[in-house]
């Protein structure tokens, strides 16, 4: 679906609902990032509040399949592995990634004579973190190794100089409205335009939000209806 069809369907809905869409195709895009960032969020089983490198609750989106599904467009892995190599700090730390939202795996490559093996790195919180390092029973080594999210950057323990492997979900980009000059008159460009990444039933889900931060309280089929309704009249 794209950014034209999306706002011509909430201008049409919001009208029968007795309200008018006033948002130009600036703000329009700028309400629909807000939408989609709320319903990302949703689909992780994240607070909206949450912000990268707070403590993390149990996510959702490895659950179903369906969940999954969903959000594969935004699963990235980075690494020496994927030929994509992370860099750490001289203090052995890894910076967050532009991109980057939240982690899902960390592991690295421990050297075996010769060779390498893959080793899975804990992420654990500040007090787990604080709780190993201190701990003379647990305390990590290379073999198990751990880390723990702060502010801007993830730190490990022990210190690790071998490559580093990351699986993390990014964000979705934010929607653009492009338009061209067609003989004086400005008409959407869709080949130059951003549209959402997500699938029609996500979109949806989308728009469900959109309406709701208007004031207007629909489902999904309301608004499948109401697109069956346009269809059937050809636009």
């Amino acid at each position: 679906m794209t950014l034209e069809q999306i706002r011509d369907l909430l201008i049409l809905i919001s009208g029968e609902e007795g309200q008018d869409f006033v948002y130009g195709p600036e703000d329009f895009c700028d309400i629909l990032h807000l939408a989609q960032l709320k319903h990302f969020k949703r689909k992780l089983g994240l607070p909206e509040e949450y912000s990268p490198g707070m403590p993390l609750p149990a996510q959702a989106f490895e659950i179903t399949q369906r969940i999954t599904e969903d959000i594969r467009h935004f699963k990235v892995l980075r690494g020496w592995h994927f030929n994509n190599p992370l860099s750490l700090t001289t203090e052995g730390t890894l910076a967050y990634l532009s991109e980057y939202y939240i982690v899902s795996t960390l592991s690295y490559y421990y050297p075996v004579n010769d060779d390498y093996i893959e080793r899975e790195i804990d992420i654990l919180s500040d007090m787990e973190y604080q709780k190993t390092n201190t701990s003379v029973l647990k305390k990590a080594d290379k073999m198990f190794p751990i880390c723990n999210m702060q502010a801007s950057y993830i730190r490990f323990s022990p210190k690790l100089t071998e490559p580093i492997n990351m699986g993390y979900l990014r964000l979705p980009v934010k929607p653009f409205w492009k338009v061209i000059d067609n003989d004086g008159f400005l008409e959407y460009d869709n080949d130059n335009s951003v549209n959402l990444e997500w699938d029609d039933m996500n979109i949806i889900d989308i728009m469900v939000i959109v309406l709701g931060d208007m004031g207007i309280s629909l489902n999904n089929q309301n608004i499948v209806q109401y697109s069956e309704n346009l269809k059937a009249k050809g636009v």
